[in-house]
This record gives structure tokens, C-alpha cells and sequence, in this order.
């Protein structure tokens, strides 16, 4: 299916996709790299804190504990942006998800009115009988 969309697309369209699927994989490959450091940081901390060896100082290990779980929830908060920001689909179905997108309000009040409709006349109906 690719290869034949390729094909039918100009060489600029194809310079635009190849693009933004480059950015797209740098913007996965980051956020998924630096989870790992951090998880790997987090757990090498817990281990320290859950052992409690003689020769570390649980002061520092409890700091480097500390530290490390903040890492995470940091890396959790900033990856929404790091989408926000880089991954214009994400923005898409982000509004669309939200109903900001203009079309898609449209769409659901349409939805929304057929469906009340519907269920105004087979109240109607059931009332009658």
C-alpha cells in the first residue's frame, strides 16, 4: 500500500512524508531512550534502598532514590508536550478527541440531534401504545 501511494505522490509530497516520518521516529526513539535511562536509574536506586548495604551511605541513597522518581514523573509529564509539539497528528486527534476541531462539533451536534430525535419518537410511539 505504500509503495503505491509513493508512487502517486509527487517528489515533494514524498519529501514532506519521508520527513515527517524521520521526525516522527527521532521523537519515539527520544522519548523511549530516555525512559529507559530513567527507569534503569530508578531501579538501580531501588535496589540500593530496598538492600540497604553496609558500605552506602542511606542518606545519598535515599536522595538518588528521591531523585530518580521525580525523573519518571518528569519524563511522563513532558512526553504529552514533546507530542504536542513535534507530532502534528497527535495534535489532530487531540482536538478532534476534545471536540475542538470545528468539523467535528458539527458532526457530533448533527449526531447528537438524530439520536435525540430518534429517541423522542420512539418515546412517542411506546407512549401511545
Amino acid at each position: 500500500a505504500n509503495r503505491g501511494m509513493s508512487k502517486r505522490k509527487s517528489i515533494q509530497g514524498q519529501e514532506k512524508a519521508k520527513k515527517a516520518e524521520n521526525q516522527m521516529t527521532r521523537l519515539l526513539l527520544t522519548v523511549t531512550f530516555v525512559f529507559l535511562i530513567l527507569i534503569a536509574l530508578q531501579c538501580v536506586t531501588q535496589c540500593f534502598f530496598m538492600m540497604q548495604p553496609e558500605i552506602a551511605d542511606m542518606r545519598i541513597v535515599n536522595e538518588a532514590f528521591s531523585v530518580a522518581k521525580l525523573g519518571i514523573v518528569i519524563n511522563s509529564s513532558i512526553n504529552f508536550f514533546l507530542y504536542c509539539l513535534s507530532a502534528r497528528k497527535f495534535r489532530k486527534e487531540l482536538f478532534k478527541v476534545l471536540g475542538l476541531r470545528r468539523g467535528d462539533r458539527e458532526e457530533s451536534f448533527s449526531s447528537s440531534t438524530a439520536s435525540t430525535t430518534l429517541s423522542t419518537a420512539k418515546f412517542k410511539m411506546s407512549f401511545k401504545a
